[in-house]
């Protein structure tokens, strides 16, 4: 068995600040802006209106289609109106404005008093499993948004036999999950063992990456009486948490060009999104909030903080003491695959792992230089991209027909701009090539 890939990769300092802080809650905010669409695939239906009052858990917008995702209330209060609002990623996308009830009260006491209750997993059927997941409004919480129970239910044909729990968080800065692992590493086996009985007992692997000895210690203890469950420490190398990569990494195969995991018999789950399984299950609880990174060298206390979705990214100010007069640089994500924000009244989403805050020493006005033809982009990147070349047809508009796929495969980890000496924008002109080349599909 390998610990990493071996195709590409670059290793970015870990600037991993916040691992040794739990997870904080704060106070119920004075208003959420829940985001309608929180996924990849069809827009919801917005069922909510103005006026309406409605409680925590409640839908607010409900899946148009197989590949769509129901949105829930985190808390109750008044719906104000529907409204259209700058999201973290820069899209202008709607939103359901709410005055929550308990605007001040502490949030964890809120979470601690949905009610737990025992379940027997032996007696869940596959399409109870699935039907759950799908009502909860499940999506890939490492950052994709993909709807979980798209993701669990291959066709017939495709026959699943291994499935990978993805704790490698290999972005630097972002420890969320690492949190998560460490402070509900019960809660996090009892998913895994939901999900494994989608799929008839196959065999689990927990790919983390070997910066969170912590966590590898703590959840071999928890899985060793598992004979099928296996911890895999993974070598610490970015992007270790793509899926292609760690599919590579611990069972060596190759997910072919335009192909998936399901066409290597093999489902990925990310740890957060596991988390949500168990919630849903145990609490009859939706997805309605996740546990968020707060860092950047303007954060005087770097940690991770349990926040509702919808809550207003300047929530976060006063806890971590961010001068927001100094921001220069604000990320949504991580700094290798995020997206730069502009408003810090944006809410947050499913998909939201971390909010990065950097003042100008930390900032870099770069321009590009024509490219020196190194190399370097071609030896990052994990895909076996010829990058630099794709890049001079994207900028050209001429993008040859047998390379189109190619293009899509990239899976914009941005490897390719952190190696390149001439501070190319190689990732940012990969996702304009792939933006072509769908409208034109």
């Amino acid at each position: 068995m390998n610990n990493t890939f071996k195709m590409g990769g670059v290793h970015p300092p870990h600037e991993k600040r916040s691992a040794a802080q739990s997870i904080i809650y704060g106070e119920v905010p004075q208003q959420l802006l829940i985001p309608v669409h929180q996924h990849i695939g069809r827009p919801c239906e917005i069922v909510a209106a103005k006026g309406d009052e409605i409680f925590r858990g409640d839908l607010v917008a409900k899946s148009t289609g197989f590949v769509s995702s129901n949105v829930h209330s985190p808390l109750s209060g008044k719906v104000q109106k529907i409204v259209k609002f700058v999201q973290l990623g820069g899209q202008i996308k709607e939103c359901v404005l709410l005055s929550p009830d308990k605007a001040g009260e502490s949030f964890k006491n809120i979470i601690e008093a949905d009610k737990k209750k025992d379940i027997n997993i032996d007696s869940l059927s596959a399409d109870e499993i699935r039907n759950k997941i799908s009502e909860a409004g499940i999506v890939g919480m490492g950052g994709a948004g993909f709807p979980t129970h798209v993701k669990l239910s291959p066709p017939p044909e495709k026959k699943i036999d291994s499935l990978i729990i993805n704790g490698a968080e290999c972005e630097p800065y972002i420890t969320a999950d690492h949190r998560v692992m460490l402070e509900q590493s019960s809660e996090l086996l009892k998913g895994i063992l939901i999900l494994q009985k989608l799929f008839g007992g196959i065999p689990i692997y927990i790919g983390i990456e070997k910066n969170k000895p912590d966590a590898i210690e703590l959840i071999q203890k928890e899985t060793a009486e598992y004979k099928d469950i296996q911890v895999v420490p993974l070598k610490v190398k970015y992007p270790q948490g793509g899926e292609k990569q760690l599919i590579k990494s611990i069972l060596n195969r190759e997910v072919p060009c335009k192909g998936l995991p399901m066409d290597v018999g093999v489902v990925v789950q990310n740890v957060a999104t596991v988390i949500a399984v168990h919630d849903a299950f145990y609490y009859n609880r939706p997805l309605t909030e996740r546990v968020v990174t707060i860092s950047g060298n303007l954060v005087k206390n770097p940690g991770n903080i349990m926040l509702p979705v919808g809550a207003p990214v300047s929530y976060v100010f006063e806890k971590f003491e961010i001068d927001t007069e100094k921001v220069k640089l604000f990320i949504s994500g991580g700094p290798m695959m995020g997206r730069t924000s502009c408003s810090f009244e944006s809410p947050i989403s499913k998909t939201t792992s971390a909010l990065l805050f950097f003042d100008e020493d930390y900032f870099s006005d770069r321009r590009e230089n024509p490219c020196i033809r190194c190399g370097n982009c071609i030896n990052a990147c994990p895909m076996g991209l010829t990058v630099a070349q794709y890049v001079e047809m994207i900028i050209a508009n001429s993008i040859a027909p047998n390379i189109k796929d190619s293009i899509m495969d990239c899976i914009e980890c941005g490897s390719c701009s952190y190696a390149c000496p001439a501070d190319r924008r190689l990732v940012q002109w990969m996702r304009f090539g792939k933006n072509i080349i769908t409208r034109e599909n």
